[in-house]
């Protein structure tokens, strides 16, 4: 009798679509009730997983370090080390991160600032439901 070849034998399985990698998310803001409103936001990705959550600058770069998100969301107006310091500090070690400031207002100095200091886009916390999400998305595909 010939002898087929099975799959299961060459360790080999058809190929099939390859699952979609989830864009991992770091979230921060000094504001409770924003980062809560952020992470919920995100949480509701199918596409997108929140790997946490701070609402200090330096705290954001201790898990930016060890968490390594594909883009990590920061409050420009953090208070004590500030979110421009985060940022530098979050660059220096890791060139390719992204990341995405908040303010209160697109045009602010501190928008400014951040967009100087390597952040790749400012969104208005006015305008995070409607812009946040696709920004994510289309700054990491």
């Amino acid at each position: 009798m010939p002898h087929t070849f099975d799959e299961a034998e060459s360790g080999h399985t058809p190929a099939g679509p390859e699952p979609k990698r989830l864009i991992t998310v770091l979230a921060v803001d000094h504001n409770p009730i924003l980062l809560e409103g952020i992470a919920v936001l995100i949480r509701s990705q199918p596409d997108m997983n929140l790997v946490g959550t701070e609402n200090s600058a330096s705290a954001a770069v201790a898990l930016h370090r060890k968490s390594s998100p594909d883009v990590a969301v920061i409050d420009l107006e953090l208070p004590h080390l500030t979110a421009i310091t985060a940022i530098r500090d979050i660059l220096s070690t890791e060139p390719r991160a992204k990341i995405i400031g908040l303010t209160t207002a697109e045009f602010a100095r501190s928008a400014q600032e951040a967009l100087a200091a390597g952040v790749m886009a400012v969104v208005a916390k006015d305008r995070l439901e409607d812009r946040l999400v696709s920004l994510i998305r289309y700054r990491v595909r």
